[in-house]
């Protein structure tokens, strides 16, 4: 039997996706590192897992995100693709710390509940607001009179200490990179 060039092709698109093509593809798609397109592509499911998480995404920096979160976290099949990828967004938008977000993950393995129902039953989301924030700094800054002029004679490792201040009041919800810079601006 001699195959023509229809039957060639025919059945070239009946052929999966090949190791190298989609070593190809998730680089150039996705914008992943080697390291990670080799663990997708060895683990078709994880990988299948991590397109699905990346479609809903649409968007480079939060896919190398995901591609972080799946390899070192491995979500275990009770987490949707769709909650994976509305966890990383939520990081990405500092909504949520990274430090909470294993907390949530934890829970979304256990519950298959979404990260927005845990946060609420949990009380962990973080808080970015210059507004909600300018009250407790104000405070920190009253109450730490020392430290204030430890920073305005140049001491400038205080402001951790002063940032610590502001997590500790905020019962660790302020982000923290809000809360120094709002410290260093009420401090100028």
């Amino acid at each position: 039997m001699r195959f023509v060039e229809s039957d060639i092709e025919a059945l070239r698109v009946t052929l999966p996706e090949l190791p190298a093509a989609r070593r190809e593809r998730f680089t150039r798609e996705y914008g992943i590192a080697q390291a990670q397109t080799e663990i997708f592509t060895v683990s078709k499911e994880l990988g299948d897992y991590f397109e699905e998480v990346a479609s809903e995404l649409g968007d480079a920096k939060n896919n190398v995100s995901a591609a972080n979160y799946i390899i070192t976290e491995l979500p275990p099949p009770t987490i949707t693709p769709e909650n994976f990828a509305e966890l990383i967004a939520k990081i990405s938008r500092k909504e949520l710390s990274s430090s909470a977000a294993k907390t949530v993950l934890k829970e979304m393995a256990t519950t298959g509940s979404d990260p927005d129902e845990i946060m609420a039953r949990l009380d962990l989301g973080q808080v970015s607001d210059v507004a909600a924030l300018s009250d407790i700094v104000d405070d920190i800054i009253s109450a730490n009179p020392k430290a204030v002029e430890d920073i305005k004679k140049g001491k400038t490792e205080t402001m951790k200490f002063l940032v610590g201040k502001v997590m500790a009041a905020s019962k660790g919800k302020a982000n923290p990179q809000v809360a120094l810079e709002l410290l260093q601006k009420k401090l100028q």
